[in-house]
């Protein structure tokens, strides 16, 4: 009778799949961080200069910690909701919303989803 020999190589397609999302994050928060960039408007250019981007880090088996990697683009600039959302001025008027982050993810979808097809298919 012939002897089969099983070998498991989950640990090893976990950390390429580990890498090719975190691959894929990286290359998506920095396209979106762009997208972002060239849709604020400037005044100054502080609140352009203050976008910057990051995702979820995975834990040690490669997993995302929820079940999903989430990636954050924005910035800490305390006016930004008032620009992004438009806001009401204290004499009654209304500053219209110049929205920058929201499209940056919303208007391309398509552009992210093949960053991750471009990765993961490799």
């Amino acid at each position: 009778m012939a002897k089969v020999e099983v070998t498991s190589h989950a640990n090893e397609v976990r950390a390429a799949l580990r890498s090719a999302l975190e691959t894929a994050a990286k290359m998506i928060g920095g396209s979106a961080e762009g997208h972002a960039k060239e849709a604020c408007p400037v005044k100054t250019g502080n609140l352009r200069n203050s976008i910057t981007n990051s995702f979820d880090e995975m834990d040690e088996t490669g997993h995302p910690a929820d079940g999903a990697v989430t990636i954050y683009v924005g910035t800490s600039v305390e006016y930004a909701p008032y620009v992004e959302l438009g806001h009401r001025k204290r004499n009654g008027g209304f500053v219209q919303a110049k929205p920058f982050l929201r499209p940056a993810m919303e208007n391309n979808r398509d552009e992210y989803e093949q960053i991750v097809n471009q990765v993961l298919g490799r």
